[in-house]
């Protein structure tokens, strides 16, 4: 029994002290807001506080032309960099249809050359081609004729 009795004063004692070193500061933070949101500051004050943070009227129509004047500048160096590239785009363009075209002008020319090599060549053959076919019947008609020859030989010698 003695025993319950020295936990329950244990938990007491436990219990204020958690109240000193988390209830009192709690407390006293919740005292301070309520205090600071039920005071509000005097007009006056308001507007010392405003004027710290906001320009005159003066000051923000300089500020204005200032920006006007620097927007300006910055839209005009856009502009003069927009027409810059734009040329070079036109210049690349330019050039590369200027390439294209020569390079079709070569590529006909070539082609022609070829074709007509081809027609050439085949005017060639076609020529040796007919060169061939004659010493072929040529060559035939003499091979008959040896044939024909060697037949009647052959025949002339079974007789004697």
């Amino acid at each position: 029994m003695f025993a319950q009795i020295e936990n329950i004063h244990l938990t007491v004692l436990q219990g204020i002290i958690a109240f000193f070193i988390v209830g009192i500061p709690t407390a006293v933070g919740v005292v301070y807001l309520v205090k600071s949101l039920h005071t509000k500051p005097s007009p006056k004050d308001v507007q010392n506080e405003s004027l710290k943070h906001y320009a005159t009227k003066e000051e923000l129509k300089d500020h204005l032309k200032s920006d006007d004047a620097v927007h300006a500048q910055i839209f005009d160096k856009i502009d003069t960099k927009i027409e810059e590239l734009r040329r070079q785009i036109y210049e690349r363009i330019n050039k590369m249809e200027s390439d294209s075209q020569e390079s079709r002008r070569r590529l006909h020319r070539d082609v022609d050359t070829v074709g007509k090599d081809v027609a050439a060549i085949k005017s060639f053959t076609q020529t040796n081609n007919d060169q061939i076919q004659r010493l072929d019947d040529k060559l035939e008609e003499k091979t008959k004729n040896i044939y024909d020859k060697l037949d009647d030989l052959i025949k002339r010698m079974a007789d004697l």
